[in-house]
């Protein structure tokens, strides 16, 4: 009988906050098993005695315990709902991996990209939703104008943890009736900020 090669596992937990008080919900872990990958959160306890708890997505019931998400097919997302809704869509997708590619160029080291990497490379500040995600060194996942390419998630968790690539964004600010837009772009090492 031929020997199984073993399958290399690798997995990064993540604290899943709410809204701008970054009120802890849980934990969500993502696992990368060979070429699989999923992804499990867990409430915590505090959000599930908290009165004003709810579940933060439809697909994800308000129980204790571990609950997983294993994508059915290959396009399907390794996340629950409330957290694929903030994955970048496939224009978003294709400027991260084109940035990754060109940073391998000059660091073959660097791993291919995963589902998580996707997830994180979108900035705290522009994400869409309520949900927040924060690395166990305490930092929500930021826009650096200082790096031009990701950092592998599934290698690091330290304060290291900030993304950058290369990526452009609108952000309103409202103050009473005004509408501000603030256009931030990185040019190579700075970022230049202008109000429109």
């Amino acid at each position: 009988m031929a020997a199984r090669s073993a399958v290399h596992t690798r997995k990064v937990q993540l604290e899943v906050c709410i809204g701008k008080e970054a009120q802890p919900v849980g934990q969500l872990a993502f696992v990368k098993e060979g070429n699989r990958e999923y992804s499990v959160i867990t409430y915590g306890v505090g959000w599930l005695s908290h009165p004003a708890r709810f579940s933060v997505s439809p697909d994800l019931a308000l129980v204790p315990g571990y609950q997983v998400c294993k994508p059915r097919g290959k396009e399907d997302s390794r996340f629950f709902f409330a957290l694929a809704d903030t994955e970048p869509d496939a224009w978003g997708r294709r400027v991260i991996a084109r940035a990754h590619a060109k940073a391998r160029k000059n660091d073959p080291t660097l791993k291919a990209l995963t589902e998580l990497d996707y997830l994180c490379a979108v900035d705290d500040f522009s994400r869409i939703g309520a949900l927040r995600l924060r690395n166990d060194a305490g930092f929500f996942f930021a826009y650096s104008g200082a790096r031009s390419t990701l950092q592998d998630p599934l290698e690091s968790s330290s304060a290291g943890w900030i993304f950058g690539t290369g990526l452009s964004w609108s952000v309103s600010v409202c103050s009473g009736d005004a509408v501000q837009w603030l256009v931030a772009f990185s040019c190579r090492s700075t970022l230049a900020c202008r109000w429109l």
